[in-house]
């Protein structure tokens, strides 16, 4: 009962989360869903709605974890994909070591 409360919690907490559309809010609902294997199709769904068409607003790190947080869950969207792929693209020289590992390891998962 206590694990289903956490998941109900969880799940209204990043849906308000996802639904404020900034970055770094749908970067972190991203990594943490990740961080605990948290699969919730609906969630997942409109999270990567809402950050596709923003994704250039993102930081190196927003990409990255964003990435990393799709391969973790074996999540293939491709226009969430696409649109971070695109983001990363003009400022791919000035990634840290860590970003560009996790960039490089999403992509070769999924």
């Amino acid at each position: 009962l206590a694990g289903k409360r956490l998941t109900d919690a969880s799940r209204l907490q990043a849906a308000s989360t996802t639904s404020s559309s900034q970055p770094q809010s749908l970067s972190s609902t991203a990594w943490a869903c990740a961080k605990m294997l948290f699969r919730d199709p609906s969630l997942l769904t409109a999270g990567s709605a809402v950050a596709a068409p923003r994704a250039r607003e993102f930081s190196a790190q927003q990409l990255a974890n964003t990435a990393w947080s799709c391969a973790t869950l074996t999540m293939v969207d491709m226009p969430l994909l696409d649109a971070i792929a695109a983001a990363a693209r003009p400022t791919i020289m000035e990634f840290s070591k860590q970003e560009m590992t996790n960039m490089a390891w999403a992509y070769a998962r999924l």
